[in-house]
């Protein structure tokens, strides 16, 4: 049998430790994430989710987990008579932040003004459309749109909150101005 060189082996024991090193990390990682996400759970089913700043686990949970969104949601939902099906709030993250959206009191201000506005323009959309499901995000779909229509935004925040995220400037452009003219109108 050959023994392998001893440049090697020392080698490979260094990674091994670099390995384990990482491992050691991830799984505390993965325990401060599930601790967080424990956290923030509680915070919002117990009212205390105000100062809360928004992330992919604070507004993931609080679609899940908030009363008045899911029922906004619910509601839109019904219009069509369709089925809800889970989609990540994460593309909406900088659409939130593009028009100073950044905790979730702020997002719940929001959702407050503009929930019957929200409603309102599912229903113009829904006339024309047949649709079994619509992604669970729906009601920050249109609570955003009511906002930008309803809401003291400039037409900047308007282009900056389609273009947030989004890699298509001349389709974010055209948006804005669909909802700029809606706005006018």
């Amino acid at each position: 049998m050959f023994a392998i060189p001893r440049e090697v082996r020392r080698e490979f024991s260094r990674i091994a430790g670099l390995l384990e090193l990482a491992d050691e990390s991830f799984v505390r990682i993965r325990k401060r994430l599930r601790d967080y996400t424990k956290q923030i759970t509680e915070d919002i089913q117990n009212g205390r989710a105000e100062n809360l700043s928004l992330d992919l686990v604070t507004l993931g949970t609080y679609m899940k987990r908030n009363t008045q969104i899911k029922g906004l949601t619910e509601k839109i939902a019904a219009l069509q008579g369709a089925e809800i099906t889970e989609q990540s709030p994460e593309s909406y993250l900088p659409k939130l932040e593009a028009i100073g959206i950044s905790t979730l009191g702020e997002l719940e201000n929001m959702l407050e003004k503009q929930k019957d506005n929200a409603v309102l323009l599912a229903e113009k959309l829904f006339t024309a459309a047949e649709l079994d499901e619509i992604p669970s995000t729906a009601s920050l779909h249109f609570l955003c749109r009511a906002e930008l229509i309803y809401g003291a935004h400039s037409n900047d925040e308007i282009f900056a909150f389609f273009a947030a995220g989004s890699e298509n400037k001349e389709r974010a452009k055209k948006q804005a101005e669909r909802l700029i003219a809606k706005k006018k109108a």
